[in-house]
């Protein structure tokens, strides 16, 4: 029986995958990432152990990866239209080989979207370590192929988490006009679970980060300043990414239409987020009061509708 490569290749299968040889193909990316020396050494170091949790953890690890990867799959397979641009900015003569190159694109970029979480990168700088170590994992393949679409690679994680210009301080990158895949790429990050969750995968990150809850210090003007130019924020302050992304966020009509159609469960989404106050945290009535009312105003403070009284 072969054994299984000790470097992941770029046409792999998931079921292919395994913590050594995923370790070896991101052990490439970071040595040849442009980046600090001694950075280098540290993730070089925690590479292992990183790996292990990367395996177990539900939140940033490889079972997201992987909703990730599928809800793409599942999307294109429900957008025609956005299918064909998909395989139309695949160049290659055989139909076969188009979807199997979009298939390995989508494959590492769930893989390692998040990356930068892992190693310790915080929400606003981890997607473009990531993108950045994506490209350095395949810059320089022996397949002069796999090279050639690092670039590719990289252009799908480098704005996956874009969400508006308000929040993100910058108009619609222009990425998803370029490359719908980004686009496609983007949504499945945002919709691969249900609303609910995904506000439970957020509380389980800010725990892990050892993030506080619900901070009644924090004013508006430092919660919506989306600008994030003050650091103080609490995890109310991140489940706005959730209820605040609209389906006009979204460049296509069908990812448009697909958010649209996921957004119908934010109502729970809200109610898990209470649930936490109320059960994992133990806050009172007049703390939970406080935390509606809160969304409430950032809905009101971006003109979304607030439809959870």
């Amino acid at each position: 029986m072969l054994k299984k490569p000790q470097l992941a290749g770029f046409y792999i299968d998931w079921h292919d995958l395994s913590e050594r040889n995923l370790m070896s193909r991101i052990l490439i990316g970071i040595e040849n990432i442009t980046t600090v020396s001694k950075y280098k050494l540290q993730f070089i170091e925690q590479l292992p152990s990183i790996i292990r949790d990367f395996w177990q953890n539900d939140h940033h690890g490889l079972n997201h990866s992987f909703f990730v990867f599928s809800r793409a799959l599942e999307l294109l397979e429900r957008s025609p239209s956005l299918k064909r641009h998909c395989l139309n900015m695949t160049f290659d003569e055989m139909p076969e080989k188009k979807e199997e190159k979009i298939k390995a694109l989508l494959t590492w970029a769930a893989l390692l979207h998040d990356f930068g979480r892992a190693l310790g990168f915080s929400f606003e700088e981890h997607q473009d370590f990531g993108a950045n170590l994506a490209r350095s994992c395949f810059l320089e393949d022996d397949d002069a192929e796999v090279a050639d679409m690092s670039w590719r690679l990289r252009n799908l994680i480098i704005d996956h988490d874009y969400l508006r210009p308000e929040i993100d301080g910058k108009k619609f990158p222009e990425i998803f006009f370029i490359d719908p895949l980004a686009e496609a790429f983007r949504l499945a990050d945002k919709t691969s679970i249900t609303p609910a969750a995904e506000m439970l995968r957020y509380y389980q990150t800010g725990k892990r980060v050892k993030n506080v809850f619900y901070d009644p210090e924090i004013t508006d003007a430092v919660r919506f300043d989306f600008s994030r130019r003050n650091g103080k924020r609490d995890m109310i302050c991140y489940a706005f990414n959730l209820f605040l992304l609209q389906p006009e966020n979204f460049f296509y009509r069908e990812t448009a239409d697909a958010y649209a159609q996921w957004s119908k469960g934010k109502l729970e989404a809200f109610r898990e987020l209470i649930r936490q106050a109320r059960e994992a945290e133990n806050l009172s009535a007049k703390q939970i009061l406080e935390i509606h009312d809160i969304i409430k105003r950032g809905h009101e403070k971006l003109g979304v509708p607030f439809c959870f009284d």
